[in-house]
């Protein structure tokens, strides 16, 4: 049985034979890439849940806090710094205010002024008499300057560049949909020329073939990707504050890695079985 599915194969013309695997491990990678970024990078609750470990937490920490030096230095609060005037749990709040706002399903944002109010809620909620001093003088500047404390929190959370975030997430998950939609129908038509041309046993060979290429290709592009922040100082990249999003996508993408791994081992099965006697 061996020599009759290699046989088979030897029978496809040798250039479109080629043509097909690199399309079906480009399709198949693309796919399950697409898939996982929406469910996870573009799923507010995912990665809250990222913000939530060890290592996301000390990233999103410094991030808002960060901001919250800005707030400081707009209401003379304090000199410019890198204090970390905000706890944890602080920290947490806030961060989860600009994560429902960026990601998830919704439509182009044109406002962000319902957002700057929620965040000054949270920070007057949040920031208590247990609170560092600086942190309760920040709260009662915003307090003394009434309706324009959202405008200053417009300003010292940059939160015109939330916004573009927030629409750029949006542009990504419709031109997702639309290229996982496009890339499945191209993995059907394939498979369909496919069955023109070899049996079902050859085309489980080719097709798991081309899923151990997938699984290979994933452990390698994305542990790579994991260790950028190991590498460079991403923390330097301040626009749309993309330095903390690659920290906080690094732990994403080695979960990616998982995924790979998996994808391989459950391909190399029914490859295997495939060239079985």
């Amino acid at each position: 049985m061996v020599q009759a599915t290699r046989s088979e194969v030897r029978r496809l013309d040798a250039v479109q034979n080629r043509t097909y695997k690199r399309s079906l491990i480009a399709i198949i990678f693309l796919v399950v890439t697409l898939v996982m970024t929406t469910l996870t990078l573009m799923n507010p609750g995912f990665m809250k849940g990222i913000a939530r470990t060890s290592s996301g937490q000390a990233v999103i920490d410094r991030q808002i806090n960060a901001k919250f030096d800005r707030l400081a230095v707009l209401l003379n609060g304090k000199k410019d710094g890198n204090t970390n005037l905000l706890t944890s749990s602080q920290t947490s709040a806030l961060a989860d205010e600009l994560t429902d706002y960026t990601l998830g399903f919704h439509w182009f944002k044109t406002d962000n002024t319902a957002l700057a109010k929620q965040l000054l809620r949270t920070i007057k909620s949040e920031v208590n008499d247990e609170s560092t001093t600086e942190a309760q003088n920040i709260r009662d500047g915003l307090k003394k300057q009434g309706d324009s404390a959202v405008y200053t929190v417009i300003t010292a959370f940059y939160l015109s560049d939330v916004t573009q975030k927030a629409n750029l997430d949006t542009m990504f998950l419709i031109i997702n949909v639309v290229l996982i939609i496009v890339l499945i129908l191209s993995f059907i038509s394939i498979l369909l020329e496919m069955n023109d041309k070899l049996s079902k046993r050859a085309i489980i060979h080719e097709v798991t073939a081309s899923g151990m290429w997938t699984g290979a290709l994933m452990m390698i592009l994305f542990v790579l990707l994991a260790m950028i922040p190991l590498i460079f100082n991403v923390e330097a990249i301040t626009i749309l504050d993309l330095g903390y999003e690659i920290e906080l996508a690094s732990s994403v993408f080695l979960e990616y890695v998982m995924v790979g791994a998996i994808i391989f081992i459950i391909s190399t099965i029914p490859w295997q079985l495939s060239s079985a006697k």
